[in-house]
C-alpha cells in the first residue's frame, strides 16, 4: 500500500512546521518577575509560596539564617568529625601506683614496673574483667577477660580479689593489696 506523493508532501510540511514550532518554543525568552527585596535583612517571600516541611519552625530557621547574605562569615569554631579527633588517653596516672601483690615466692621482684601487674577487678554485665599490665612494652594497663592473651601471658581465671595468669615461668596468682568491702556488683566479699 503506497501513499500518494501529495500525502507524503503534506506530512513533510507538517513535520517541518512542528520542528520550527519546537525550536521557537525552546529559544523563546522566559522572564520571571522577581519582587524587589525588602529593606530589612529578611529575604522577601514570594506570595503563595508554602513550605513542604513537617515543621514550619524549621523552615523559619532556614529562612532567618539567610545563608546567601553578604554579611555572613565563617564560624569561630569549625566542626570536627569524631573520627578525626585524637583518641583520649586512658592511661593510669603516675600518682596511682601499682596495687600488685604477687605470691610470696615472687615478692622480691614486686616493683611498680613488674610484669604481670594487677590494678583492679570489675564485674561488667556478669563478666569479670581485670585491669592488668602483662607485657613489658605496655605503658598502661589493659582490661582483660578470662582467656585473653597479652604478650607471653594468658589470663586463666578471675575472682573478686585475685587473678590467675599463666606465663613463661608458670602460673601466678595476682592479688589486690586491699580488698574492697564489696565488688562492682554490690555483693559483699
Amino acid at each position: 500500500m503506497m501513499d500518494s506523493p501529495r500525502t507524503l508532501r503534506t506530512l513533510d510540511v507538517f513535520s517541518i512546521v512542528g520542528l520550527l514550532l519546537a525550536v521557537g518554543i525552546y529559544f523563546w525568552p522566559v522572564r520571571v518577575p522577581v519582587p524587589p527585596a525588602a529593606d530589612s535583612n529578611e529575604p522577601a517571600l514570594v506570595e503563595g509560596a508554602t513550605t513542604n516541611t513537617s515543621n514550619n519552625n524549621e523552615a523559619a530557621v532556614v529562612v532567618s539564617a539567610n545563608i546567601l547574605s553578604s554579611s555572613r562569615h565563617a564560624p569561630n569554631v569549625r566542626y570536627t568529625s569524631p573520627e578525626l579527633l585524637p583518641t583520649p588517653d586512658y592511661s593510669m596516672p603516675a600518682a596511682f601506683g601499682s596495687a600488685t601483690n604477687i605470691d610470696s615466692a615472687n615478692a622480691a621482684t614486686d616493683t611498680p614496673d613488674a610484669v604481670p601487674s594487677l590494678y583492679g577487678i570489675v564485674n561488667s554485665d556478669g563478666t569479670w574483667r581485670a585491669l592488668l599490665r602483662l607485657a613489658d612494652g605496655d605503658t598502661s594497663p589493659t582490661l582483660l577477660r578470662e582467656g585473653d592473651r597479652r604478650g607471653s601471658y594468658v589470663v586463666i581465671s578471675i575472682r573478686p580479689n585475685a587473678v590467675v595468669v599463666a606465663g613463661p615461668s608458670g602460673q601466678r596468682t595476682l592479688r589486690l593489696n586491699r580488698a574492697s568491702r564489696n565488688d562492682s556488683t554490690g555483693k559483699l566479699l
